[in-house]
């Protein structure tokens, strides 16, 4: 054991002498480490807020066939860029990163409405792209939005009460508390200090 302990002794000593180890475990791990977290979690906050601030910009294939869907979604504040795509086309603008969403209006969109029957669009969305991410949440909700209204104005037209299809009326009310949501912060930290320990302690090994 005597043996152990002056070996490890010696190689410490000898390793403390080395800049690169010193760098390592007294700047690079605990200093360098914190700023880059911390940067990166401004950064994250930085772009929600702007993504949840910027204006949408959508492109419509055959957006004559809903101009009651468009101008619903003008008041939304979705900028409506008109665009002459087939399915093919469509597809290829959004994998190319042309184009964040392409929102499609089928052939027999009027006619299912009319018939009082699901009308079906298509929403062309890359979700590998962590850009598009936040502007596909926003306008699938305003499409959700869309499609309660015309619900609540069709059971109207039938006479019936739209409060029906409420049936529950959820209220989200968050509890947490600020050092609940500090244990995300920490879980994380817990990796970086690990990571810290082995990056000082790599070139005394």
């Amino acid at each position: 054991m005597r043996a152990i302990l002056t070996v490890f002794g010696k190689e410490f000593r000898e390793n403390l002498r080395e800049r690169r180890t010193l760098v390592s475990a007294l700047i690079l791990g605990p200093l360098l480490g914190p700023l880059l977290f911390a940067g990166g979690l401004s950064l994250r906050i930085e772009r929600g807020a702007e993504e949840g601030e910027r204006p949408i910009t959508l492109a419509v294939a055959h957006g004559e066939r809903a101009p009651n869907l468009l101008g619903f979604l003008r008041q939304s504040g979705v900028r409506v860029e008109s665009v002459d795509y087939d399915p093919a086309a469509a597809r290829a603008a959004v994998q190319a990163h042309g184009q964040d969403l392409v929102l499609a209006v089928s052939a027999d969109f009027a006619a299912h409405l009319t018939g009082g029957t699901p009308a079906p669009i298509l929403l062309y969305a890359d979700s590998s792209d962590p850009a598009a991410s936040g502007t596909l949440a926003r306008v699938t909700a305003l499409l959700a939005q869309y499609a309660s209204l015309l619900a609540r104005l069709r059971v109207v037209a039938r006479g019936v009460d739209p409060l029906v299809l409420s049936p529950l009326a959820v209220q989200d009310i968050d509890v947490a508390t600020p050092a609940s949501r500090s244990v995300l912060a920490l879980g994380t930290l817990s990796y970086l200090v690990l990571l810290t320990m082995l990056m000082g302690g790599m070139y005394l090994a």
